[in-house]
Order: structure tokens, then sequence, then C-alpha cells
């Protein structure tokens, strides 16, 4: 392509932010200030067996193992208040009652 390259031609492309969350296969989540889920990647289904739309509007700490939302809420509260970067590992339950291990890797973007 001359004078151009494939990243700048892809992302001069309508939609193109949509259509990276789509091809991700980690499952990216947005929670408002209280924890709930207010968008989750379609790709959680192929991780946790939920579909997007059964996990949107709940509160994460509801997926959350027990011993770990403790921590999980310390550390998400904690990077609210100091604008640090949350990064942890958590055990989210599954739809088949197993439990999966996760990492958050996030920012608080609270207006």
């Amino acid at each position: 392509m001359p004078g151009g390259n494939t990243l700048t031609e892809f992302t001069k492309r309508r939609n193109w932010p949509a259509k990276v969350v789509e091809e991700l296969k980690d499952f990216l989540q947005i929670l408002d200030a209280n924890g709930r889920i207010r968008f989750v990647s379609p790709s959680i289904l192929s991780v946790t067996g939920y579909t997007s739309e059964e996990i949107a509007d709940k509160f994460l700490k509801d997926f959350i193992h027990d011993d770990d939302v403790g921590v999980f809420v310390a550390e998400l509260n904690e990077s609210i208040a100091s604008g640090n970067p949350l990064r942890m590992f958590y055990r989210f339950k599954k739809k088949d009652d197993t439990y999966a291990i996760f990492e958050a890797v996030g920012h608080a973007h609270i207006a």
C-alpha cells in the first residue's frame, strides 16, 4: 500500500474498535463504580460458558470465589481511590460451577 500501512488502513474502517473487541481471545469487562458489569466481550462464552447477555448488569463480585471477594473489592476500591492500575488474579465461577483463574488488569475511569 503506497503511503500507508495495514494498521492505518484498518483504523480508517468504520467500527474498527468493535471489531477488535469481537476478536479478543481474552474477555474484556467494563464495570461501573459499584462493580456492576456494564459490558463484556463476546469471548466470555468460550472461557466461562456464559453469554454476554447472561453476565451484563450483574455484579462481578457475584461470580468471584468467596475467598477472593474481599481482596478483589479492596483492590478495586484502592484503584478507584488512587488512580493506580488494578492488577490481580481471582477465581471466576463458570456456568458449570467450576472456577477459572483470571488476571484482572485495568484502570478506573470514574467521572
